[in-house]
């Protein structure tokens, strides 16, 4: 299932790789700039993931046959394979919040073009600033355990 999980990120991202482009070249006439902006937060958020996929593949090798893996426990194997699985969650959360810069951004675009109806700019923008207040911060409490102060 985690191999799936590895194909469908890398597939997807792979794919997204254009869309900024396309989003650039389409919005461009509207604000250059802005555009630009908004494509590299879309550009930034695709690295990320890309980048992160590593910490979902942390737990197949963890969890595989190998030789080198003999000095630890299956308990320990299992532990660090949950930390990877973390790490990849707290790495998506944080990728989360380019998304969230580029849909505000796309929103305010898509609002001056006129290239589609003003409610739908007005949504993007919307959702894009509650992207930005959400997720990243409900795990905190979890993450700090007894240093929580």
């Amino acid at each position: 299932m985690l191999h799936l999980a590895v194909a469908g990120d890398l597939v997807t991202s792979l794919c997204e790789v254009a869309l900024p482009a396309l989003f650039y070249v389409l919005l461009k006439p509207v604000d250059r700039t802005l555009a630009l902006v908004m494509a590299m937060f879309r550009l930034a958020f695709t690295a990320m993931v890309i980048t992160n996929v590593l910490n979902l593949y942390g737990p197949l090798r963890l969890l595989a046959d190998e030789p080198y893996l003999t000095p630890l426990s299956e308990a320990q194997r299992a532990a660090l394979a949950m930390l990877s699985l973390d790490a990849y969650h707290d790495g998506f959360t944080i990728a989360l919040l380019f998304f969230a810069g580029h849909i505000l951004l796309l929103g305010i675009l898509l609002y001056r073009s006129r290239y589609v109806p003003r409610l739908l700019g007005v949504w993007l923008a919307l959702g894009g600033c509650a992207d930005m207040r959400g997720e990243p911060w409900h795990r905190s409490s979890d993450t700090l355990g007894p240093w929580q102060g």
